[in-house]
């Protein structure tokens, strides 16, 4: 895999949910694909 395409694939390893209420900030989680990620890891 060459460097980019590892950024590239390192970006699409995260997901982030945000919960709102009252125009404020109440949760915020960050969900990881663990595999996806060690993949490109040295």
């Amino acid at each position: 895999m060459d460097n980019k395409s590892q950024i590239q694939a390192v970006y699409l390893a995260f997901a982030h949910v945000w919960t709102l209420a009252d125009g404020k900030l109440k949760r915020f989680q960050q969900f990881v694909d663990t595999h996806l990620h060690n993949q490109v890891l040295p």
